[in-house]
């Protein structure tokens, strides 16, 4: 979908109605350098004894190898014979490096090759077919489901008559909220793309990026950050597999496309990474840090003690602690580190998010995880909070009768945002576990609370029966699905 060698011209800004046109396919030249990029390897070779002797020589010049076409592959070394790994690349849009191209990116490091954007060979009708296509899905309503059909759309659309789609899509999702344009997430397969620096016209719909649990290297990140068409990104993620050196914080830093960001999620930083944003433009528009406490990351109290009084976090308003490899210490020290007034001085909004813990077999949302968390709060932090978001999956864990989510050690909170979701979609099941897992109508609340705010229908069970108790609160429902984190 694009080489790096392509010059982007000035895309149109508004939607375009005219029937797209179907210019020649275009041939580009990319670079490929060999350090630091993911390869697999397949097929018969001349020059090499197998592939294990190909993959072991990439490997010594600083490459990454995968046995099979993962998500996280870039480029395919083909020897020649049949393969259907070479299929699955040019369905991904994936360069393909053939022996003569190998031999040279072993010798020096680096090689040029030509390659073709993956398009079909598309007439005035199909064109026009999709074009009909993108108007009928339009005319749904917000949601992921028709996010993944729009992408499913502008990837069968060739890159060559893909402007003219792309604006029309702009035009049109410029209508919806803020909220809903933040269901708008780049895709794994364009990822891959960002990451080989293949930029593109769709990059422009991207308001979500994120490289959550990918084990991309910093060079792979920076190249996807590089691409220009990223220009409307609000929020992203960069808690990757990896640890990210400061280069790719630098980046980012001096990026004026990136000053709009409103969300950042951290896996790996230190202080130096802190230095290099804080040295950089102005993040005005930042509001939320999202952190994934635990030991995996190793990341220091002075690290976090640095970001926090760092001008880039000047008006954070919300902390958000993200469930995934473990919880506990990790999530004590990151808020231990808000010790003065001078650290996150906008803080009022407190969120723990076991939403992204997927691999667990049981729902791991439990009370011990909501009072380890708030007990170790500062009293002047806890002091601020004046919200407080729990966002889980509802199956399988059952909290016991004595078990009782307590938020009244947040003496200053007015707004309480629960929000579940089924693991599995059977809907009757969901509803029957909520009880069960979190007592809403045990719950303790100080006195200053004012609204509680859920996508649980509130005529059911215990919201049902904390209404009638507590009348004096407002009620609201929200059934927006993800990111339903997101006020």
């Amino acid at each position: 979908m694009g080489g790096n060698a392509l010059e982007q011209s000035n895309y149109l800004a508004y939607p375009v109605q005219e029937p797209f046109s179907s210019p020649q396919q275009e041939v580009f030249l990319m670079n490929i350098v060999l350090k630091d990029t993911v390869f697999c390897v397949t097929g018969n070779f001349d020059n090499f004894q197998n592939t294990r002797t190909v993959e072991s020589k990439l490997r010594a010049k600083g490459g990454s190898i995968t046995k099979s076409m993962a998500q996280k592959t870039q480029v395919l070394v083909f020897g020649s014979g049949y393969t259907r790994k070479t299929e699955i690349a040019e369905e991904r849009g994936m360069p393909i490096i053939r022996e003569s191209e190998l031999i040279t990116l072993l010798e020096t490091g680096e090689v040029e090759i030509d390659f073709s954007p993956p398009s079909v060979d598309i007439g005035e009708e199909e064109l026009d077919a999709l074009s009909a296509e993108a108007r009928a899905l339009l005319s749904q309503t917000p949601g992921t489901a028709l996010w993944d059909k729009l992408v499913e759309l502008i990837d069968r659309c060739p890159l060559e008559t893909s402007e003219s789609l792309i604006a029309y899509l702009e035009g049109h999702l410029a209508q919806w909220s803020r909220r809903e344009q933040l269901l708008c997430l780049a895709p794994p397969t364009w990822l891959t793309h960002m990451t080989q620096g293949q930029d593109m016209p769709a990059l422009r719909l991207v308001r979500r990026l994120s490289f959550d649990k990918l084990q991309f290297k910093s060079t792979a990140i920076k190249k996807a950050l590089s691409c220009p068409n990223l220009k409307n990104v609000r929020y992203l993620d960069l808690s990757v597999e990896k640890k990210l050196t400061k280069t790719v914080f630098r980046a980012l830093a001096n990026d004026e496309k990136f000053t709009s960001i409103e969300h950042l999620g951290l896996g790996y930083f230190d202080e130096d990474c802190v230095k290099e944003l804080d040295a950089g433009l102005r993040w005005d528009a930042l509001k939320t840090l999202r952190f994934y406490p635990s030991d995996y990351y190793g990341v220091t109290s002075n690290a976090y003690k640095a970001l926090f009084t760092s001008k880039l976090c000047a008006n954070v308003e919300k902390v958000v602690l993200t469930s995934r490899h473990s919880w506990g210490s990790g999530s004590a020290d990151i808020l231990a580190m808000i010790n003065e007034p001078t650290c996150l001085p906008a803080l009022h909004h407190l969120g723990i998010d076991f939403l992204h813990y997927e691999r667990t077999t049981h729902n791991p949302i439990y009370p011990w995880s909501l009072e380890v968390t708030t007990s170790r709060l500062p009293l002047e932090v806890s002091q601020r909070i004046d919200t407080f978001t729990l966002s889980a999956f509802v199956t399988g864990y059952y909290s016991g009768e004595d078990e009782v989510f307590d938020f009244s050690n947040l003496p200053q909170l007015k707004t309480l945002r629960l929000y579940t979701l089924p693991r599995h979609d059977d809907r009757e099941d969901f509803l029957s576990c909520i009880d069960k897992v979190l007592h809403v109508d045990k719950m303790k609340f100080p006195d200053t609370l004012e609204r509680i705010v859920t996508n649980v229908p509130l005529t059911y069970g215990a919201f049902a029966r904390l209404k009638e108790a507590r009348p004096e609160l407002e009620y609201t429902y929200d059934p927006f699905p993800q990111p339903i984190n997101i006020p």
